[in-house]
């Protein structure tokens, strides 16, 4: 999972050269893109948790966390894209949902970063088949997957481009629909089926 610093990571997981670093993006107050995976944050310790969706990206940015030993400040997208950018790191975003999310995010997402991500050899994925068929529709150059914390049906229908799936939900089936389309991809702890474009 990505850092919610990319200037205090990013030498260290270049030196590591993996394929991709996964990061994870959300929706803010006003509706910029801002890299943290959990969905809730105190600005203070000791203080009560908020949803993300409550903050600006400018509100947020003012969050020091610890990271890797460091203080840091959250990022935005813009900021750790760039980052990756100058390191020729490829990322795989992580769009996580809310009901909150503004109507127009998944098209507001492709305008603001799809160029870029497809430029860097990027890849999105999401838990949303909402925005899942969204991205697909706006920008059919970026690569989109669709994340399955189990597998409990079918995927040859989907219009993903790759899966990833939690290995506790992996299954025989999956497998099997997995080989016979040609997927196999490995990454992490998830399992990444990636469809050959």
């Amino acid at each position: 999972m990505g850092s919610p610093t990319p200037y205090n990571r990013s030498k260290k997981t270049v030196q590591r050269h993996p394929s991709y670093v996964e990061i994870d993006v959300q929706e803010t107050k006003d509706k910029q893109f801002v890299v943290l995976h959990n969905d809730t944050i105190a600005f203070k310790s000791g203080e009560s948790k908020r949803p993300i969706r409550d903050f600006t990206l400018a509100q947020l940015q003012r969050v020091k966390r610890q990271d890797g030993g460091a203080t840091a400040h959250l990022s935005s997208l813009r900021e750790y894209l760039a980052v990756a950018r100058a390191n020729h790191q490829r990322v795989m975003v992580e769009i996580k949902v809310n009901p909150h999310d503004s109507a127009d995010m998944a098209r507001r997402f492709v305008r603001q970063y799809g160029r870029k991500i497809v430029a860097q050899q990027g890849l999105v994925h999401t838990m949303s088949y909402k925005t899942l068929t969204q991205l697909k529709t706006i920008d059919q150059e970026l690569i989109v997957g669709y994340i399955l914390p189990v597998n409990l049906f079918s995927i040859r229908n989907l219009p993903a481009d790759f899966y990833s799936l939690q290995v506790i939900g992996l299954n025989q089936t999956f497998v099997q629909q997995a080989h016979s389309m040609g997927l196999p991809f490995l990454y992490g702890r998830q399992l990444e089926f990636l469809r050959c474009r």
